[in-house]
């Protein structure tokens, strides 16, 4: 079964959700860019604007490891910081810390 590995990783740790600055993320710029020119996700960027405009919660960023890489949510992302919003609800894992006491 080619995705058990990943599928074990990714279960390896709890997972909880944390209000984090988005400069935190290690974010990809060729998905950024991606997202900002594809119609599909220039309209997800705007609902997700439109929501929060409104007062609404929009679904948490995922970020995977110690990096925080983003590997979900980037037209979620992009709304954030186009809003000038410094925090995004990120859902995440509790890694341990190399050479840490956990």
């Amino acid at each position: 079964m080619a995705g058990a590995p990943k599928r074990q990783r990714i279960q390896r740790y709890e997972w909880y959700a944390e209000a984090l600055p988005l400069e935190r993320l290690s974010v990809s710029a060729e998905m950024l860019e991606r997202h900002d020119c594809e119609p599909v996700h220039v309209e997800r960027r705007n609902r997700a604007e439109a929501r929060m405009t409104a007062g609404e919660a929009i679904p948490p960023l995922i970020a995977l490891g110690e990096r925080l890489i983003l590997v979900d949510g980037y037209s979620r992302y992009r709304a954030i910081w186009r809003l000038g919003v410094q925090l995004g609800r990120v859902l995440r894992q509790r890694v341990p810390i190399p050479g840490g006491l956990s």
